[in-house]
């Protein structure tokens, strides 16, 4: 076994502002819908609880048509509500990258539980029965919901993690407005490797998996927790928001508008959006091609266009960035599940902590655990990392 280097101090210390939004350069394919062309199965699932593809967006004219989630009160059970959109990936993916526009209504009020976010995961559904699942829930707070970082892999739950001296919101009560909602996720490339995953608000990451702030009470760190997973290291299927534990007093409609999604099926470079050119071949003009080149202390890349052929010559070495041609923006056609029963959250699979327990996982319902005494800040050996410029160096190498 190779040393594994706990490498995640320097960008644990960086503040959530201080990143712009992590994207894919060149991925192997890309899906967009703005809901404006006719339903096309294959990416969707044909049917969803509570949702309507195409329709306007009751609240909110500044899109055309969306795709709509009606929560109800007390449907399908009373006390909780449930809204959810499924699609499946056609790739087996090792990196994900999601962004959408999320219409929070005027009259939304946090529930008195958990509410989805949206699931990612391959296998079966689950956190114990899924190869891997990483996914998030809103939990009440303050004004609004605070997101958590939910993962499991080959069995294992970690529950919920927080930040919960903060507890950022990610829906705000009585919004009445859109935001923008950027996932990125980058799965371990081998056993004792680790992965990333990224929650992005309006520019801005919120959480994450590496954010020092973010507990989690499991025996495994958080930073550890997405794994190589045995039972197949990759994500080909999801959903949008989904149960709602405490439901909502009156009918609440939220819309997504301006879907993105982007993904490979091998490790590909990824950067900071700020630092990118381009993100893909189609970017550029005439003949040129997006390029990237490593950044110093980083696994991100910075892009320019160029006519040269391989890497240009920014001073830094050749990384060997594969060339995956131009996604293809596409919808396609291969089959998506058929949501027709209610999906009352992942904490109805055996072991799942999803149904109204606290991310403490001490099982009891509603809430969010508090701050442990003592919580540790950032030590003086990361401070001097952060100082000398160190960026990020996640990965044991």
């Amino acid at each position: 076994m190779k040393t594994k280097v706990f490498a995640a101090a320097a960008l644990l210390l960086l503040p959530a502002a201080a990143r712009a939004e992590t994207t894919l350069v060149n991925p192997d394919w890309e899906f967009y819908d703005d809901f404006e062309s006719p339903f096309e199965e294959g990416f969707w699932a044909s049917s969803g609880a509570g949702t309507t593809y195409g329709a306007a967006c009751p609240g909110s004219d500044a899109f055309g048509n969306t795709l709509v989630f009606d929560y109800h009160p007390d449907d399908p059970e009373p006390g909780h509500g449930w809204a959810e959109r499924r699609f499946t990936l056609p790739i087996d993916a090792v990196q994900l990258e999601i962004s959408y526009k999320l219409f929070v209504p005027a009259n939304y009020v946090h529930t008195s539980g958990n509410h989805k976010n949206f699931v990612l995961w391959s296998g079966d559904y689950g956190k114990v029965n899924a190869n891997i699942s990483v996914s998030s829930e809103s939990w009440p707070a303050e004004g609004g919901a605070s997101p958590s970082v939910y993962i499991g892999v080959d069995g294992a739950n970690y529950g919920h993690a927080m930040n919960e001296s903060t507890m950022p919101l990610l829906l705000e009560d009585g919004l009445g407005d859109w935001i923008d909602i950027h996932i990125f996720l980058d799965l371990a490339r081998e056993e004792g490797d680790f992965g990333v995953f990224e929650i992005f608000k309006d520019g801005q990451r919120i959480t994450g998996n590496l954010d020092e702030e973010v507990v989690s009470y499991a025996d495994v760190p958080l930073h550890e927790q997405i794994s190589f997973a045995e039972r197949g290291n990759f994500i080909d299927q999801g959903y949008l928001l989904g149960w709602a534990n405490g439901g909502f007093a009156e009918e609440t409609t939220f819309c997504v508008a301006d879907f993105r999604i982007r993904a490979n099926s091998v490790h590909g470079d990824f950067g900071n959006a700020a630092d990118l050119e381009c993100t893909h071949d189609a970017d550029c003009p005439g003949d040129a091609s997006c390029e990237s080149s490593p950044l110093a202390g980083s696994e991100h890349v910075t892009t320019r266009c160029s006519t040269e052929t391989g890497t240009p010559d920014t001073g830094s070495p050749d990384a060997g960035s594969p060339d995956v041609g131009t996604p293809d923006a596409g919808s396609p056609d291969v089959g998506a599940p058929d949501v027709s029963s209610p999906d009352t959250g992942e904490g109805n699979d055996a072991g799942d902590n999803d149904a109204g327990a606290s991310p403490s996982n001490d099982g009891h319902a509603g809430g969010c655990a508090s701050v442990p005494a003592g919580h540790p800040g950032g030590s003086l050996a990361a401070l001097l990392l952060m100082m000398l410029g160190v960026i990020r160096m996640r990965r044991k190498r």
